[in-house]
């Protein structure tokens, strides 16, 4: 019997960011810091245990004046279009997909869980995907350093600014 890929993950950045006191407490370096210490965090998923992930962001893409996102090998990270939720644009890719069940979307909310799990996809709480991250973590071999600071020169330091942050009193 051939084992089944895992499916797809797609990750609600600002909602599991909110959810994660080591992540939350980089607001207070700017939305960047947050980004970029949720990115590194997650790496892990797509680095050593191969799960193709897409981190994804409320944001302001191609709107003008906007700073893209840093683009780097492997692990995309999106920040939608200005006026396109994250919520919304993760709800339809799974919704248009041929295969709503070769995904999963790691998100704490309730309605995006509750849409994209009647499509067919599986939903992981953001408890569920520390736990994935933890395990896959411990699974390095020793001597490799682990993702839980950001890389040297935050790749999106030049974002702040232009999202809210909400959760700056954390």
């Amino acid at each position: 019997m051939q084992r089944r890929a895992q499916p797809h993950l797609f990750i609600d950045g600002w909602n599991i960011a909110h959810d994660w006191p080591e992540i939350r407490a980089y607001w207070r370096e700017g939305s960047g810091a947050v980004a970029a210490a949720l990115e590194a965090r997650l790496r892990v998923l797509h680095d050593r245990a191969g799960r193709e992930v897409t981190l994804v962001f409320d944001g302001r893409g191609p709107a003008a004046g906007a700073v893209p996102a840093p683009q780097r090998e492997g692990m995309p990270v999106i920040f939608t279009d200005a006026g396109i939720s994250a919520d919304a644009f993760i709800e339809r890719r799974v919704g248009e997909a041929a295969e709503p069940a070769a995904f999963a979307v790691a998100t704490g909310d309730r309605a995006l869980a509750n849409a994209v799990f009647a499509m067919g996809a599986e939903v992981l709480s953001p408890s569920m995907l520390r736990e994935e991250v933890d395990r896959c973590e411990a699974a390095q071999p020793r001597g490799l350093p682990r993702s839980r600071e950001p890389l040297a020169g935050n790749p999106f330091e030049g974002l702040d600014g232009f999202f809210p942050e909400k959760g700056r009193d954390f």
